[in-house]
């Protein structure tokens, strides 16, 4: 401007500076909220929710089925998943061995449905939630591979 003093009014959002404190590992996959940075770009789905894949594994079911990260997933066998509770829900339900369907959208914007095929034996789900009292990570297993009776 010139060198000249203008007035703006910027609208700030409050943070607390902790990041993500909450994930999910399911299939091999960190599922988490959208980060702030995600969502302060505006890289959101059109349907806006979902839950984020943050990063995968490799050997994982995901990874063999080409769920990778920079994704959303938007629904869990049809069952909508705008957040991580919804998601939970939804996977809990699921069995080992279960084929899944899993709708997608990328971080471009391109929808996507796959396939695949959950493992409970050697990716169980579980999350990861951060204890601001204590400072800590706490591991809380949400389904695994019940073992059979001898």
């Amino acid at each position: 401007m010139q060198g000249k003093e203008i007035d703006l009014i910027v609208g700030t959002d409050v943070r607390d500076g902790n990041g993500s404190t909450r994930m999910v590992n399911w299939c091999g996959s960190i599922i988490q909220d959208p980060h702030s940075a995600v969502r302060a770009l505006g890289f959101l789905p059109k349907e806006g929710h979902g839950v984020y894949v943050a990063r995968w594994c490799h050997g994982s079911p995901v990874h063999r089925y080409g769920l990778y990260a920079l994704q959303w997933i938007v629904e869990v066998n049809g069952q909508p998943t705008p957040d991580l509770e919804s998601f939970i829900e939804v996977v809990k339900g699921l069995e080992d061995r279960e084929f899944v369907r899993v709708k997608t959208v990328h971080l471009n914007g391109k929808p996507r449905v796959l396939t695949l095929k959950q493992d409970l034996h050697y990716w169980p789900t579980w999350e990861l939630t951060f204890e601001p009292e204590t400072d800590t990570w706490k591991r809380r297993t949400i389904k695994a591979l019940q073992p059979t009776g001898a």
